[in-house]
């Protein structure tokens, strides 16, 4: 991976037919091609046109948006696109500056099939982060799309109004990760995450990148477990300070987690 460019859109192939943009704030989407028509997964929230940056610097097949959930680093393109498929549970995250129209969001919930030519996406449930996150399982290209849900290589920001407390967040990864392995997915298979800038390392030396997978959404249950069992106690992050709540930190082999105490439960 070169160093990323900032303030821009730009792009590079991960893995044949699949492209990630990095919208040069820090949001990964992601371009996932069959032979005649595309999937695109989040969009960034840059304020130039998405689509006609992928039309011009990636593919001319038609589009279909695929939303992992509804914060504004995820959704505020959707616009752009003819309908999106989302979770309807996160609509009230669009930002109004997206301009959303809801008449044209396809709700989606978990074992759903979201099928172009050629291709298909099958959602999991993956909710925590937000009450509509999920993630896409692309079996053709053994590849994994789950937006903030389970990590991009870094924390997960579970201290945000509306995320779940830890049990139920728990409860989720671990149903998460057996629906993904009777899918076929394991540990070959490649996960690809809203941040992905967070998966070769931040220059602030906290981020130390971790590689997303089946293995790190075991260790986010674990850590889940070991907070509210009182084996693990996270350190206070005073500069993580959100609509008041105190925000703590922990960890637990590769997994790492931001959080609130009243989440411990």
């Amino acid at each position: 991976m070169h160093e990323l460019e900032r303030d821009k859109y730009t792009h590079e192939q991960v893995m044949p037919e699949i492209t990630w943009i990095y919208d040069g704030i820090n949001d990964s989407i992601y371009v996932d091609e069959s032979e005649t028509e595309a999937f695109v997964i989040d969009t960034g929230m840059r304020d130039e046109n998405l689509t006609n940056y992928i039309r011009e610097h990636i593919t001319k097949k038609p589009l279909t948006l695929v939303v992992t959930h509804g914060h504004l680093d995820h959704s505020m393109k959707v616009s752009e696109f003819d309908c999106f498929y989302m979770s309807k549970k996160d609509d009230h995250l669009v930002p109004t500056e997206a301009h959303a129209d809801f008449n044209k969001r396809i709700d989606i919930n978990g074992s759903d099939v979201i099928t172009i030519p050629g291709l298909d996406l099958v959602v999991v449930d993956s909710a925590g982060h937000t009450p509509g996150s999920v993630s896409f399982v692309d079996r053709k290209h053994r590849a994994v799309f789950h937006g903030d849900a389970f990590s991009s290589g870094a924390n997960v920001w579970m201290q945000l109004p509306g995320c779940s407390d830890l049990s139920a967040y728990r409860k989720t990864i671990l149903e998460a990760a057996a629906k993904m392995r009777d899918l076929g997915v394991d540990e070959s298979w490649t996960f690809l995450g809203g941040h992905y800038e967070q998966k070769f390392g931040f220059p602030d030396p906290r981020y130390q990148p971790n590689e997303p997978g089946l293995l790190l959404m075991e260790q986010m249950a674990e850590l889940c477990q070991k907070l509210i069992d009182g084996e693990i106690q996270g350190e206070l992050v005073p500069e993580m300070v959100r609509f008041g709540d105190t925000v703590y930190s922990a960890r637990y082999e590769k997994a790492w987690m931001l959080y609130t105490l009243k989440q411990v439960k």
